[in-house]
């Protein structure tokens, strides 16, 4: 929590098994301050349920370790078209237009 708080990152790829807090407990925390911030959980579990609890904890996205570089690329690409629409959104911008993308830009 202390790096979050201290470096406000745009992007966390939070770790499930972790030494002393979980990675779900420490996502819950995040988005008590944050529901903005995307996190990808990684995770050695490959079955739907711990993919199912990552995502209930609020993680936006999941990847299974370990992690191809095809896998990382194709999950940042869609958290960052997840973050372009919500920019795009909240500016009430046409989100095909010169100026919107430049805005959006602007704001990141």
């Amino acid at each position: 929590m202390n790096q979050f708080k201290e470096h406000q990152p745009d992007l966390i790829l939070m770790d499930i098994k972790m030494p002393h807090m979980d990675g779900l407990e420490a996502t819950r925390l995040i988005r008590s301050y944050s529901k903005e911030v995307p996190i990808v959980a990684l995770t050695a579990f490959a079955f739907e349920p711990d993919k199912d609890r990552a995502i209930e904890a609020g993680c936006d996205d999941c990847l299974t370790k370990p992690v191809s570089q095809n896998a990382l690329e194709k999950c940042w690409i869609n958290m960052l078209s997840r973050h372009w629409r919500g920019i795009v959104r909240k500016d009430n911008r046409q989100y095909g237009t010169e100026q919107g993308r430049e805005d959006a830009m602007r704001r990141l």
